[in-house]
């Protein structure tokens, strides 16, 4: 401490300034001690508060994060609405219509349904006070096809024209109504025929039979044409899928083997990629068939039940940090 007359420097013990004289009562020593004291509990309790509050906070979005997951991990509880409803092929809950959206792209996203459920060509959606339209969209456009991969008919949506309040929605389609008829049919028979080929079997094996008969069947296909990016492109054998063809097969073909498991659309190498996510013993794993259907000849398990740090996910709420590899 100082001298409150002087100021040069004292020592705490010190009665008298040997500068100056001036007698320093106890109260102004006390005074000073007290005051180095509080600044120094005062800075204590603020980084405890600060640290209080991060890890609050931590525990907050963990809860949430935690919540989301146990609404969408258990295939025995869902319950298919009217919205949702398309075929036997699949059971949606609507996980990202729920999730993802906020009302207006709900709104948005049961318009584009039903108008996929029509075999509609197009619709006019109004963007009035949307900020980013075309981002906007995008995600409802996600969000049909991560939640409904039994849209057997569905290529692709498409902005096809730019109005100062709205946008024309081009709906791109791999099968007419009388071919998706057939195609579903025919997914219906794979689908037994999957069952009985794994009924003696723990989901470990039924996952891998699921993308050895993916990869076996299928070359993938690194171009985004609009045969690749439905389910059947994948089911059916004959056509070349790409990663969300792949994706929109697995999520089938697992689901009617309960196996809970989960689309989710990133990147990878700063590319929109999708693959999925699949739940065993209650931990996730990465479930990547096109990793492994470059070469028919070959089955690569680079992509079967791993964790990998090179996915970035878009839609990260849905999705749990995997850490878990087989």
């Amino acid at each position: 401490m100082t001298c409150p007359r002087c100021g040069i420097e004292i020592k705490d013990e010190q009665a008298v300034c040997l500068q100056c004289g001036t007698l320093l009562t106890k109260n102004i020593i006390d005074d000073k001690r007290n005051s180095k004291k509080f600044h120094y509990t005062t800075k204590l309790g603020l980084i405890i508060l600060v640290v209080f509050i991060i890890v609050c906070l931590l525990v907050s979005n963990e809860i949430r994060y935690k919540n989301i997951l146990s609404k969408i991990t258990t295939i025995e509880n869902i319950k298919v609405d009217e919205i949702h409803n398309i075929n036997n092929l699949y059971k949606s809950d609507g996980r990202h219509y729920k999730y993802i959206l906020d009302d207006r792209q709900k709104e948005i996203y049961i318009k584009l349904l039903n108008s996929v459920k029509n075999f509609d060509n197009e619709i006019e959606i109004n963007t009035d006070k949307i900020k980013y339209p075309s981002e906007y969209l995008l995600k409802v456009f996600d969000a049909i096809n991560m939640d409904h991969p039994e849209l057997l008919q569905l290529g692709s949506f498409k902005i096809s024209e730019v109005k100062v309040n709205s946008r024309i929605i081009h709906i791109n389609y791999v099968l007419t109504k009388e071919e998706n008829q057939k195609a579903v049919t025919e997914t219906e028979k794979l689908i037994e025929t999957i069952k009985n080929d794994t009924k003696d079997m723990n989901n470990y094996d039924k996952s891998k039979h699921v993308y050895e008969y993916l990869s076996k069947n299928n070359t993938y296909n690194t171009n985004d044409n609009i045969m690749g990016m439905s389910s059947y492109s994948a089911l059916n054998g004959k056509h070349e899928p790409n990663h969300l063809g792949y994706s929109k097969a697995s999520q089938i073909l697992l689901q009617n083997l309960n196996i809970n498991s989960i689309i989710t659309i990133g990147l990878i190498n700063n590319k929109t990629y999708s693959w999925n996510l699949v739940n065993l013993n209650n931990k996730y794993y990465y479930f990547d068939v096109p990793i492994s259907s470059y070469d028919k000849e070959e089955i690569r398990y680079a992509g079967f039940l791993k964790n990998s740090q090179s996915y970035s996910y878009i839609y990260i709420k849905l999705i749990p940090r995997i850490k878990n590899k087989y």
